[in-house]
């Protein structure tokens, strides 16, 4: 006497079910993590944790700048297109403008922080001393930090400013 035998199809049904189970939470977690990375209005601060062990460091460099009183103010004008002047007047604790610096500087729009713009400035043509230009391409008009750093004569200065980007 022979044993009944199940059809040979049913017993693959609940692998090739947990299989595709398994499938659609792999693509549904790399679609998520895709829309996560390409997000331009997030951003993680770049060697955030380099950054946090030199600390002491940064806080060093505050209190220097308290001690240089360097005054910084910065303006921006719409060029062409997206392109935007930013023009940084530098001047000592005494109002003096300040010439023969190097100064850097990083953009980036505060609702787009992915995506940092970097410049060297010049000192300004036709301009007194302690004015320097550079362009920046400010695709979005908005609020823009500007992480500015000027070394003149080995001291160096730091400064953090907003600006509003014209339309």
């Amino acid at each position: 006497m022979s044993t009944p035998q199940a059809p040979r199809g049913r017993g693959l049904r609940w692998p090739i079910a947990m299989s595709l189970i398994l499938a659609a939470t792999v693509g549904v977690n790399l679609w998520v993590m895709y829309l996560a990375r390409s997000d331009p209005s997030f951003a993680v601060e770049p060697d955030y944790y380099a950054r946090a062990v030199r600390w002491d460091d940064e806080l060093a460099q505050r209190r220097r700048n308290e001690a240089l009183g360097w005054q910084l103010a910065p303006s921006v004008a719409r060029v062409a297109g997206d392109s935007t002047l930013l023009r940084v007047r530098l001047a000592d604790a005494a109002g003096r403008p300040l010439g023969d610096a190097a100064v850097a500087v990083e953009a980036f729009a505060v609702a787009r922080s992915a995506r940092v713009e970097r410049a060297t400035l010049a000192q300004a043509p036709g301009e007194a001393p302690g004015a320097y230009d550079g362009r920046l391409r400010m695709a979005r008009s908005g609020l823009w930090e500007l992480r500015v750093v000027a070394t003149r004569g080995g001291e160096r200065f730091t400064a953090v400013r907003r600006v509003e980007a014209p339309p």
